[in-house]
This record gives structure tokens, C-alpha cells and sequence, in this order.
């Protein structure tokens, strides 16, 4: 049974914005005052956009790509806005160190 592709189209995209959002919190601790707040609001930001994107594919029911639920919940809790949003207030606790000032 080969994989389509329609069916691993929006899996890799919202990963992919995972991955990259996590690392560019994560990579804020490493940097001076402006560019390590830069870097969160990039971040931030990033997940809007993907945030936007799966509601335009949902609104318009695109047919070229398969929209699973279940990687939309589990992108819910790891790498949407409001995660990213309790993470910046959480940052302390989440990556054992302050922001530099």
C-alpha cells in the first residue's frame, strides 16, 4: 500500500514549523537582550502563520490534502500559538535559564 501524498502533506508541514519554532526558543537563551526577544516573536509568529494556513485548508476543504484530525490536535498541544504563549511565560521553568538582559 504506497503512502499518498495528500496524506503526509500537512504532518511534515506542521512538524517541520514544530521543530522550528522549539528551536528558535530554545536558541533565545544563547542570545543578547533584542535578539533573543526577536527570536521568540519569530517563533511566535511562524506558528501564527502555520496556525492560518490550517484554517485556510480547513475553510476551503482542499482536496489535494487530507486533513487528519488527530495530527491536528496533537500540533494543538506542541506547536501552536497558545503553546508558544505559555512557554514565553514559562521559560524559566521550561528551559532551567533566564533570558539574558
Amino acid at each position: 500500500m504506497l503512502i499518498r501524498l495528500r496524506n503526509i502533506i500537512l504532518p511534515i508541514l506542521l512538524a517541520a514549523q514544530t521543530v522550528y519554532s522549539w528551536l528558535c526558543f530554545y536558541n533565545a537563551q544563547f542570545l543578547q537582550y533584542d535578539d533573543n526577544y526577536r527570536l521568540l516573536i519569530h517563533g511566535f509568529i511562524i506558528s501564527v502563520l502555520a496556525l492560518i494556513v490550517v484554517y485556510l485548508l480547513w475553510y476551503y476543504k482542499a482536496r489535494w490534502i487530507a486533513f487528519n484530525r488527530y495530527v491536528f490536535v496533537s500540533w494543538l498541544l506542541v506547536g501552536s500559538p497558545l503553546t508558544f504563549i505559555a512557554v514565553a511565560i514559562y521559560y524559566q521553568s521550561i528551559f532551567n535559564t533566564t533570558l539574558a538582559t
